[in-house]
């Protein structure tokens, strides 16, 4: 399963009801079929094996299975399962609906990577450093003391 790199998903709050019926794990696999997908959102098309999005999300692949049944359920995904010749499952290919209250966008972004992703604070120190840093400054001792 490759992604593009640019490929994105906005999610406004139009989504929120479908995304409370998919549940936590319905949902999170849907994501990850749709950063997977090519194609504009008229036909965006993914193509994926349970197991392949079960590694890349941490999850059993049963767990994605049953996730998977519930996208299939809500109308959400259209599956089409493919066999080699020796008879072992292909990579299965989905073509997903896009719900209102998401964009699949695969604009490539040229906003300037920000201190928080880049591991920094604006003065130069690790974010690793951050934390230690704030606590040295005598306020949280400050706060706790009577």
């Amino acid at each position: 399963m490759s992604t593009d790199p640019h490929r994105r998903v906005v999610v406004s709050g139009e989504a929120r009801e479908l995304r409370r019926r998919l549940g936590p794990t319905g949902w999170v696999v849907f994501e990850e079929l749709l950063l997977a997908s090519t194609g504009p959102t008229t036909a965006c098309r993914a193509s994926a094996s349970v197991r392949s999005l079960a590694t890349s999300l941490g999850l059993a692949k049963d767990t994605v299975a049953r996730a998977l049944v519930r996208l299939r359920a809500a109308g959400l995904v259209a599956v089409t399962q493919s066999r080699s010749t020796g008879g072992v499952f292909a990579a299965s290919n989905y073509e997903l609906r896009i719900p209102p209250g998401i964009i699949v966008d695969a604009t490539p972004t040229s906003t300037p990577t920000t201190a928080a992703s880049s591991g920094t604070t604006s003065t130069g120190r690790t974010n690793a450093n951050r934390r230690r840093d704030r606590t040295d400054d005598g306020v949280q001792l400050t706060l706790l003391s009577p």
